[in-house]
């Protein structure tokens, strides 16, 4: 008997020990998933497009809605420049430094800044260079990809592509894009810059397409498509590239791409209506490709912007195609206008409504899991 209640003893003391190790054990809580992470990150930018280049083509083209005004999620983004910290109207260079660095800096400047504290003399010589999205992209082993239907060293592609330059530095904004690392190389301006440079971006890892079947036909992991015109009537235009450049950047590993709708702009400073709607439109289905590419990896952030307004153009409510005049533009240059912002993807849902173009390199980045330097 007096056993029996021994071995009852010492069993309730083990039973009583294991649960009291089970109670004290750390609970397994599953952390949540980050969710502004995105594996793909396609930004698209309309240079020199504002809001009412967006009423003009759908009037123009009877459209109720573009493709950019489906995505879920849109606000307004404030692209001025700056000059001694005061704010001003923002040229391409300026306006893509800050999308693409997080940092607003003065007009013509490349991926810098300058240290204005110093004295005259000695402020050319001390510049700011700034890193940027794409640096973020390729320390992740991302892929990465520049697209552009005007020159490729043109001032938008070049502050994704290049630092520490001005934006009419052509040759070396070349010779860094070819240095760069980045997988996907697609614009204009091959005679003049990069024809020059062809042994040195064969050697650099590219395979070469000047031509629509060369294009069509790459295999390689790295392209450079280099072309003299672009434009939606021509051989190649945004929607090819576009289409191309997606089936070469998707991998396991992610991507990032700029791809720029760059000749709206063109429209905007010759005050020519029928020149900004057809740009816009290309432009728009180009999105449209980015969207069913979207639509099948929806771990994809995919931004449309605009670097700056270019023309001040004004469609007064009510306006027909008939109506539509190159006298509704009142300026030939940038203007101060807000331009729009559409967006869908991780995160989307929690940005605001107004926000300053250097976000737009924050919210790249932390889709991206990382933070701006």
């Amino acid at each position: 008997m007096k056993s029996i209640i021994k071995f009852t003893s010492v069993f309730l003391i083990l039973c009583l020990s294991a649960i009291a190790l089970v109670s004290c054990a750390p609970l397994q809580v599953e952390q949540p998933e980050n969710p502004y992470l995105a594996k793909n990150i396609i930004l698209m930018i309309g240079d020199g497009m504002g809001a009412e280049h967006i009423e003009a083509t759908k009037i123009y083209y009877g459209l109720d809605s573009l493709n950019m005004e489906t995505l879920p999620y849109s606000g307004f983004v404030d692209t001025l420049a700056v000059l001694a910290g005061v704010p001003i109207v923002t040229d391409s260079a300026a306006a893509a430094t800050a999308m693409a660095t997080g940092h607003k800096t003065m007009t013509g400047m490349i991926g810098m800044g300058l240290d204005l504290s110093l004295p005259l003399d000695e402020v050319a010589d001390n510049k700011i260079v700034f890193s940027n999205v794409v640096d973020i992209a390729i320390s992740k082993g991302m892929k990465t990809g520049i697209v552009a239907t005007k020159n490729l060293n043109d001032a938008t592609p070049a502050a994704f592509s290049a630092r520490g330059v001005m934006r009419y530095a052509g040759p070396e904004i070349t010779n860094q894009q070819i240095a760069s690392g980045i997988d996907v190389l697609m614009g204009a301006g091959y005679s003049e810059y990069y024809l020059p440079k062809i042994d040195a971006i064969r050697s650099a890892g590219y395979q070469v397409a000047t031509t629509k079947n060369e294009l069509l036909y790459a295999t390689g992991n790295k392209l450079y498509a280099g072309f003299d015109s672009i434009s939606p009537t021509s051989d190649v235009n945004l929607e090819l590239l576009v289409t191309k450049a997606l089936e070469i950047l998707h991998n396991d590993n992610g991507f990032f791409a700029m791809f720029e709708g760059s000749k709206i702009d063109s429209g905007g400073h010759g005050n020519d209506i029928e020149y900004v709607v057809r740009e816009t439109l290309s432009f728009d289905i180009a999105i449209g490709i980015a969207m069913n590419y979207v639509r099948l990896n929806p771990d994809t952030l995919l931004i449309v912007t605009a670097d700056h307004e270019t023309g001040g153009l004004n469609v007064p409510d009510g306006t027909t195609k008939a109506q539509l005049s190159n006298s509704m533009f009142s300026s030939g240059s940038h203007t101060t206008t807000d331009v729009p912002y559409f967006i869908w993807g991780p995160g989307a849902n929690n940005i605001p409504e107004n926000i300053q173009n250097t976000d737009i390199a924050e919210i790249i980045a932390r889709a991206m899991g990382s933070t701006l330097p």
